[in-house]
Order: structure tokens, then C-alpha cells, then sequence
């Protein structure tokens, strides 16, 4: 099959999953092309240079507790959107003319989803923002999940199927308005339990950034983590930022080979609350303490966390007290228990991993058979 797979290019985790994904359709013969932006373009090339890569253009769609923001949006793009908008709308043109795809794959990328819609293709959303359209969850302070719905609706209005990626099952009522369906999340191979019952006083620190900033002050950070002489800590900053530290707290760049195996050798994780590296600790059974950016998805990670008792999640974007910091390392041994144990914790599998990519398969065949 030929499929279109479309990448949210902010952060790592969503080209982190989709690689995942891509690999294995690769495996099973099937040809690919990506759609994504920022520096997802550079990533994806690497990573699959015998496949298309192509840039797209993805306003910032502003948005609030009363839905979409067109005004907003306009005042933050100006006329710098236009030359973007144009190269998108000649993107699709030319796919419209060429010979069609059997699938298209969307993790929060819209132009993919416009190239689905105008070249009649099947198109499958396959993130993990989608259980905020499909699932009525409870506010968070001042935010909510109206804001990711609204542009959930505006870049997805249909989909042949939607599937939503989540390392915890959602008790919350659905949204009949949209059918989503959850599945585990889906973790690169090098993610694993290796069964040990003890592993090193070891934590392993990341910050992501939300935008140019971060929201994390640094040496606040370390300061906390210079309070426990007797316990490693590796950072690694997506900012490339550096501070003084004490003798116990190393900077480390990221790298793709290298992070899994500072993760294999920790018995804990500090780190902004993104999906991705969350479903990762789960999989390795590594408990994590949750700094929340500021987005209802992160609050909601942050306070899943909490609530499946697999980790410390906190409330506000900020370094953890010495204090935090304690009752965290404490808590270590009950909360990697909970992991193992707890029926509203997803786990990712080889088998998940492949019912997903069958289902994948699956969706195209239809429209394969009828053509």
C-alpha cells in the first residue's frame, strides 16, 4: 500500500510513535510518504531517508475557554501564513493529480487530513489528543478539554477511523458526537522491562519545552536535586540549557540510542508531562514525577499519574521542593507495584503493537477491494 503518514512536528513524542509505526510498515512491505514541520522535517529524513519527506505549513490555531480564536489566530500569523497556506494548497494539488494513496495516517497534522479529503482517501487519526474529542473528561482549574476539541473538530471534521493512544483507561463518559476508540500506547523496542527487582539510585530528568521557553526554571531544579548527594541525576534539556551542578547531576545531550539506555538504568524519571515518555516509564516500569506545561493535556497526564498511583504528578509548572523531591524517592517501590498491577493502566505490548498495525491494514482493504 501506499500510505501518507502526516507528523505533528512540535516535541518529540509524536515523531517518536509514528516512527514506531512507520518501521513496522515498512517491515510488512508497504510504502511511505510523511508530511510534517518544524523540526520534524529534518528528524523524519533522517530517520527514513528512502522515503518522501515533505514540509508543511501549520498555523498556531489560537483557542479558548469559548472554542476557536479567529482573530487571535489571525494577529499571531499575519501575512507571514500566507506563503505557507499557498505551498499547502499546491501541495495537495499536486497529490490530487498523482497517483492516489490507499491510506492517510494523521498525528495531529491537518494537512494530511486535507489531502485525505480532497484525494477521497480513508484517513485514520491515530494520536493521543483524540480521547479529548471522544471522551467528556473533567476540567482542571481554568482548563479543559473544550480548547483541544475545538481544534480537534477543525482540523479532523471526519475521519474513517479514529483512534486515540493511551497508557490509561478513560472513565469518563463518551462523546457520542465522535467515535474514538482507545488502544495502548505503541513504545520503541528499545523500551523494556528488564524484570529487576532493584535498580541504581538513578533518576533520569527531562524537560521539554512548550515553544521557545521552557517554564522550568534550571537551577531551582538542581538546587532540589543537590539535596540528595546520595542519588544520580542525568539530565537532558531540550533547550540544551546548562548550569552549575553538584558532583551527583550530569548534562547529557539528547540521543535517540543513548536515552533508552540512561532510562534502562534508572529507578525513576523526572520530567514535563508529555504522553510519550509517560507510556515510555510505563513500559519500562520506571515511576515518574510529572511536571505539568501549560496545556490541559499535560494537567490531565500529570494528574492521571497521580490518581493510578504510578508516579508523583504536580499540579503547576514548576521545580519539585526538596521536599517533594523525598516523598517522591520514597514512594519508588509502591508506585512501579502499581504499574504492574493496576487494571486501569495500559500497557504497551508486542502484541498490542501489532493488533494495531493489522487494524491499520485493515481499514484500507475495503476501499482497496471496491477500487
Amino acid at each position: 500500500m501506499k500510505i501518507l503518514i502526516g507528523v505533528c512536528g512540535i516535541g518529540q513524542g509524536h515523531i517518536t510513535r509514528q516512527s514506531v509505526i512507520a518501521e513496522l510498515l515498512l517491515e510488512r512491505g508497504h510504502t511511505l510518504s510523511f508530511l510534517t514541520y518544524g523540526p520534524g522535517v529534518e528528524t523524519l529524513k533522517a530517520r527514513f531517508p528512502d522515503s518522501l519527506v515533505l514540509p508543511v505549513y501549520v498555523p498556531w490555531v489560537a483557542c479558548g475557554p469559548d472554542g476557536l480564536r479567529f482573530m487571535e489566530t489571525v494577529r499571531r500569523s499575519g501575512w507571514r501564513a500566507i506563503p505557507g497556506i499557498l505551498r499547502d494548497l499546491s501541495l495537495i494539488r499536486r497529490f490530487r493529480q498523482s497517483e492516489p494513496f490507499d491510506l492517510c495516517i494523521s498525528d495531529y497534522e491537518p494537512v494530511t487530513a486535507r489531502v485525505a479529503y480532497a484525494t477521497r482517501t480513508p484517513l485514520i487519526t491515530l494520536d493521543q489528543q483524540s480521547k479529548l474529542l471522544g471522551f467528556e473528561t473533567s476540567p482542571i482549574g481554568e482548563l479543559s478539554r473544550k480548547e483541544e476539541r475545538a481544534r480537534l473538530g477543525l482540523f479532523f471534521p471526519k475521519a474513517t477511523k479514529r483512534i486515540a493512544l493511551s497508557y490509561f483507561r478513560v472513565n469518563a463518559a463518551p462523546d457520542h458526537r465522535f467515535r474514538v476508540e482507545l488502544r495502548p500506547p505503541m513504545v520503541r523496542s528499545e523500551i523494556q522491562n528488564d524484570d529487576q527487582e532493584t535498580r541504581p539510585e538513578h533518576t533520569l530528568v527531562y524537560l521539554s519545552n512548550y515553544g521557545s521557553d521552557s517554564f522550568v526554571h534550571l537551577p531551582d531544579l538542581v538546587a532540589s536535586l543537590a539535596t540528595m548527594p546520595n542519588r544520580r541525576f542525568t539530565i537532558f534539556d531540550s533547550l540544551g540549557r546548562r548550569c552549575e551542578a553538584p558532583l551527583n547531576v550530569v548534562f547529557e545531550e539528547i540521543d535517540r540510542e543513548f536515552f533508552p539506555k540512561v532510562l534502562a538504568d534508572s529507578d525513576s524519571v523526572i520530567s514535563t508531562a508529555g504522553f510519550n515518555l509517560i507510556s515510555e516509564c510505563v513500559a519500562a516500569e520506571v515511576p515518574i514525577m510529572t511536571i505539568p506545561l501549560a496545556t490541559y493535556d499535560q494537567h490531565l497526564c500529570s494528574r492521571t499519574v497521580e490518581t493510578l498511583r504510578i508516579g508523583m504528578g504536580l499540579k503547576e509548572t514548576r521545580s519539585p521542593t526538596p521536599g517533594e523531591l523525598a516523598a517522591f524517592v520514597q514512594q519508588i517501590s509502591n508506585a512501579r507495584h502499581s504499574m504492574r498491577t493496576n487494571p486501569d493502566v495500559l500497557k504497551p505490548s508486542p502484541t498490542s503493537t501489532r493488533k494495531l498495525i493489522d487494524e491499520i491494514e485493515a481499514v484500507a482493504k475495503p476501499f482497496q477491494d471496491r477500487g
